[in-house]
């Protein structure tokens, strides 16, 4: 009688899976195709000319390639980029940089000043988008050193001291540059490159440590190839000449950056939602931001362990 039953068991649990599978069916389900949406990578630096960088974005499910991401950039005479300071008027002109995604639009007439107001105007595909941003005064970097790693001979990172003003709500962009290979400033390889005085206005303020930076783009970096020590990478050498950069920038910016950071942070974590990364784009749909920096910038030369060189 067990056996019997034991039998009929499996003839069953046999019919269940046999049932289960002769039931499958392939679904495919179609994904609705999301709307075009205008990015936005736009800054006025103190001192210099404006610079605006315009892509498109793609489904999420679109499989990602160099071709893709290369026919995403919107360029020459796709767009029309104005500036304003409120007097003189800019129309920016395609211009090819040397840091993806390489075609942009740059200005010929105005360049940033402390306390400037600065508007962008953006026409692409009949849509008319707006921002306006601000330069605030600049901080002096007082102090620049070096650490060097405990067992190497030449590695290390470096740190910077610099004083808030009295006043409160400052904002701050900290950016790298090493001259023997990079064109252009990077955000550093670790940690948040922002910060405000919320805890400590009108006092002495340190970025420490602060990593190489590297452009961040997948398919156009300089970070590695896979074969250097991840130490080198990352770290700053004796011999190399370094720019830091410590920009002010307003609370729209800075709140910008921190929602940036808040939504990398939350990506794929299951257990919350991403964070949205705010933007100050006005028209729809655009994502991005238009940013004023009042760029303070301090050059050194790591002479040795212990020992920087101040070029300017």
């Amino acid at each position: 009688m067990k056996m019997k039953n034991k039998a009929s068991v499996i003839f069953s649990l046999s019919a269940i899976i046999l049932l289960a599978v002769s039931c499958e069916k392939d679904i495919s389900v179609d994904m609705p195709r999301p709307d075009e949406k205008l990015i936005v990578e736009g800054i006025i630096e103190l001192n210099e000319y404006p610079v605006v960088f315009l892509t498109k974005n793609a489904a999420y499910f679109d499989v990602v390639d160099t071709a893709v991401v290369t026919n995403s950039i919107v360029s020459g005479n796709q767009a029309q980029v104005i500036v304003s300071n409120g007097i003189i008027t800019d129309t920016l002109t395609p211009h090819t940089f040397t840091k993806w995604p390489y075609n942009g639009y740059y200005g010929t007439k105005i360049k940033g000043e402390i306390n400037g107001t600065y508007s962008l105007k953006i026409i692409y595909n009949e849509n008319e988008y707006t921002s306006t941003t601000f330069i605030p005064d600049t901080v002096a970097i007082d102090s620049v050193w070096f650490d060097r790693f405990t067992g190497s001979d030449s590695l290390g990172f470096l740190n910077i001291n610099f004083r808030d003003p009295v006043e409160n709500g400052n904002y701050y962009s900290l950016l790298t540059r090493v001259h023997q290979y990079q064109n252009w400033f990077y955000r550093p390889y670790f940690g948040s490159h922002i910060a405000d005085d919320k805890l400590g206005n009108n006092s002495e303020f340190s970025y420490s440590p602060i990593s190489k930076g590297y452009e961040r783009n997948a398919f156009f970096n300089n970070f590695s190839d896979g074969n250097e020590d991840i130490y080198k990478t990352i770290s700053f050498c004796i011999g190399d000449t370094v720019s830091l950069k410590l920009s002010t920038i307003d609370q729209i910016s800075y709140n910008i950056w921190s929602s940036w950071y808040r939504n990398q942070a939350t990506n794929g974590n299951p257990f919350t939602n991403p964070a949205t990364v705010l933007t100050n784009i006005e028209g729809a749909p655009a994502n991005g931001y238009w940013m004023g920096y009042g760029s303070y910038i301090r050059t050194v030369h790591i002479t040795d362990s212990a020992g920087i060189e101040i070029i300017m």
